[in-house]
């Protein structure tokens, strides 16, 4: 797969040493919606990520000036271990807090099938839901912290292997006619019957 992009990202080094010029990744960023104007005083920030077909949820912590404080995480086991280290007081307390631990619990217990909707409405790879009220599609994911869910060569290959099957999906079996059939295995409309001129 070749990547053609203006930013870098954490799996773009894979493809030195997995070239396929017949994949071309155009990775042009293009953000969507009107930021919102409101401010956040909920201590936690979340990105749902659209990877491959794929949903992603993580979370990060933020202060009371609304800096991310941590990186994003995408696990609730992780997520639960990180605030009762690091901001025990938010531990329960706050509906940001129960929202995205159960945001978390859901996406785990769900089974993740691959959706083709994205790909009919954007078709890009990777779309980032944002929490100001915009989307990003072929967003940079390294950001995210996302190569805690997918190594750089697991990601690569998922859209090398994603961007092959969309660019050249399987053709249709064209339906033929018996004649036709017959015709192609090489028989004719007496082989299985006699020929009454004879």
């Amino acid at each position: 797969m070749r990547i053609i992009s203006d930013f870098k990202d954490y799996y773009d080094g894979v493809q030195r040493t997995i070239y396929d010029g017949s994949v071309i990744y155009k990775r042009k960023k293009l953000v969507m919606g009107i930021p919102s104007r409101y401010s956040y005083r909920r201590n936690f920030i979340g990105i749902w990520i659209t990877f491959c077909g794929k949903s992603y949820y993580g979370v990060a912590l933020l202060n009371n000036d609304n800096a991310v404080i941590s990186k994003y995480l995408y696990s609730s086991d992780k997520f639960e271990e990180y605030v009762k280290n690091n901001a025990p007081d938010l531990l329960g307390k706050f509906t940001g807090y129960n929202n995205n631990l159960d945001a978390l619990k859901k996406l785990e217990q769900k089974e993740n099938k691959e959706s083709l909707e994205m790909w009919d409405k954007y078709h890009a790879p990777i779309i980032t839901w944002r929490h100001d009220n915009t989307h990003v599609v072929n967003d940079s994911l390294s950001q995210y912290n996302f190569q805690t869910v997918k190594d750089s060569f697991t990601a690569f290959q998922d859209i090398y292997t994603y961007l092959g099957g969309k660019a050249s999906p399987e053709k249709e079996l064209p339906v033929l006619s018996d004649e036709i059939m017959r015709d192609i295995k090489g028989f004719d409309k007496f082989s299985f019957r006699k020929d009454k001129s004879r």
